[in-house]
């Protein structure tokens, strides 16, 4: 039995193993996060709640309109394409019926960011070409520039490995050497431009660099940060230091998600790399890159879509074939587990089998060696001996019920345990294997048979001398020689000195209130209901 719990506690602790090989510490942090995820969404409504607030509030001042609407636009740009494009379009229509030209030109360039960011490369490309470089206002220029180079680097990610990856690659470095030179030097968007400039200008190095100083610099709930370490983990990635890209990846996909950016490139990118270099954690693979799905139908990006339907397959796909395969590690579990129960219930009987037939022939060489002796002595000595061996096959009867019961009592509770430990597991197919009464229902069945053969063997007249006390219409007959019913099972316990209802419901599986319908509905039929009870104590007193 001990080698038997020892192999189950084995089983039990591997299932645990590999139902936990997801959960390890350098995801832990991103874990937490996306789970807080509905807490950064909930900021960003409520800020985005407050400006339409004073939009209501201020729709008789126009420029002060203009300006939240342009704050609209900022909230949603990263949040949702098409309220940000709709804030965008206000803004362009209160600006062409107010003659504002700062604020169309502003949202125009806007338009052309947004239409860049889901891959219209080419419209966005018309919006920036219908804006006269002499009418920019100078504040205006930097987003000008910047737009261009937003623009032409979604655009080299397409061309990437053709041919016209270079042309692109001039166009970025040209508008971004515009741009650098109107932001403050040593700002962190100074230096992220220049870790840019460095990228595109293939020195990865000094890339590295800047990109460092803007994630040392910079809080985690600044859009800038994520772009930042996004862009040092893909210097990490260019000089093979896959530790570190690894961290910074994570890093870039935690500041997306507590800035609400709805690309999650960092957390696709996450996400193949466990597919591709962590075959045992394809669970986070699989859940980083469903949540990137999840954000892009939320922001609309047709292109981010159609970048991770791309990456998607693969990776739920092998994700299952290893569900599969532990799940067929399980249900062999399960089954080894079964037969281990099997095995230990047949060996259960058998003893008590065994021990049954044992003790039924020492009392049967007893009993003939006492009536042996009884021969050479009166008759009053032998019934007086004869009532000391009733006495010892009664006990012999209760100990045997007792031992069952016990037994039985002990099987439910390791049923309960073994549920309760998978359920700590989550093993769902485990549980409903296990969690079926009908185990309890053959044991009990099994128990019921053993008690109706073990009681008629001992007092075989016991069901005629029970009819015996009953009126002649109510007699019982037992279903066959070795098989009661339930009403004598009752008064066969009585029989044996368990009279409290509540023991005899708990030793036949029935509730006190069943038990003692059964007790009173047959003391009304017995010929002395007054010393019905008593009389059955005294039944089969001699064989």
């Amino acid at each position: 039995m001990k080698m038997t719990f020892m192999t189950m506690l084995l089983l039990f602790t591997s299932a645990q193993a590999m139902l936990s090989a997801s959960s390890s510490t350098p995801y832990n942090k991103l874990n937490q996060v996306i789970e807080n995820y509905a807490i950064y969404n909930h900021t960003r409504e409520k800020q985005l709640r407050d400006l339409k607030i004073a939009a209501r509030y201020n729709k008789n001042n126009t420029e002060t309109l203009l300006k939240i609407y342009d704050d609209e636009f900022t909230g949603y740009y990263a949040y949702n394409y098409d309220s940000a494009m709709v804030y965008v379009k206000r803004t362009m229509q209160l600006a062409q019926e107010t003659g504002n030209e700062y604020y169309l030109i502003k949202s125009t360039l806007h338009r052309a960011l947004l239409l860049a960011s889901i891959g219209f490369y080419s419209d966005s490309e018309e919006c920036l070409k219908s804006i006269a470089l002499r009418h920019i206002p100078q504040d205006l220029l930097f987003n000008y520039y910047y737009t261009h180079y937003k623009l032409y680097s979604f655009w080299n990610n397409y061309y990437k490995n053709s041919e016209f990856q270079e042309k692109m690659n001039q166009k970025i470095i040209f508008y971004l050497k515009k741009a650098i030179t109107l932001v403050p030097k040593n700002s962190n968007m100074y230096f992220y431009l220049l870790g840019e400039y460095y990228k595109y200008k293939h020195h990865i190095y000094l890339a590295g660099i800047c990109c460092k100083k803007v994630v040392d610099r910079t809080s985690q709930n600044n859009k800038l940060y994520g772009s930042a370490a996004y862009n040092l983990a893909n210097c990490y990635l260019l000089e093979k230091k896959y530790s570190l890209y690894k961290h910074y990846l994570i890093l870039a996909a935690i500041g997306d998600i507590k800035c609400s950016v709805k690309e999650n490139v960092a957390l696709q990118d996450l996400a193949m790399f466990i597919f591709k270099n962590e075959k045992d954690r394809l669970q986070l693979a699989e859940k980083y890159i469903s949540f990137s799905m999840r954000d892009a139908k939320f922001y609309n990006s047709r292109l981010r879509m159609v970048e991770i339907s791309q990456k998607l397959p693969a990776i739920v796909s092998t994700y299952q074939e290893k569900l599969f395969t532990r799940n067929k590690y399980l249900r062999t579990g399960i089954l080894l587990l079964a037969l281990l129960s099997l095995a230990l219930i047949t060996t259960f009987f058998y003893i008590i089998h065994q021990n049954k037939l044992l003790t039924i022939s020492k009392k049967e060489v007893s009993k003939s060696y006492e009536i042996l002796r009884s021969l050479n002595k009166n008759i009053n000595f032998k019934n007086q001996k004869l009532l000391g061996v009733n006495t010892k096959r009664e006990k012999l009867a209760k100990v045997y019920i007792d031992l069952c019961a016990k037994y039985i009592d002990k099987l439910q509770k390791f049923q309960k345990l073994v549920e309760r430990k998978i359920r700590a597991n989550q093993a769902k197919d485990l549980l409903s294997q296990i969690s079926s009464s009908k185990l309890s229902e053959e044991e009990a069945n099994t128990f019921l048979s053993q008690f109706d053969h073990a009681f008629l063997s001992l007092y075989p007249s016991f069901v005629n001398e029970l009819n015996s006390l009953l009126k002649d219409d109510y007699h019982i007959k037992a279903k066959s020689d070795l098989s009661m019913t339930t009403e004598l099972r009752v008064f066969a316990l009585i029989r044996l000195g368990v009279k409290d209802s509540a023991e005899i419901a708990g030793i036949l599986f029935y509730s006190p209130q069943t038990i003692y319908n059964y007790r009173w509905g047959l003391k009304c039929q017995a010929k002395n209901k007054d010393t019905f009870e008593d009389d059955v104590v005294q039944l089969c007193k001699f064989g």
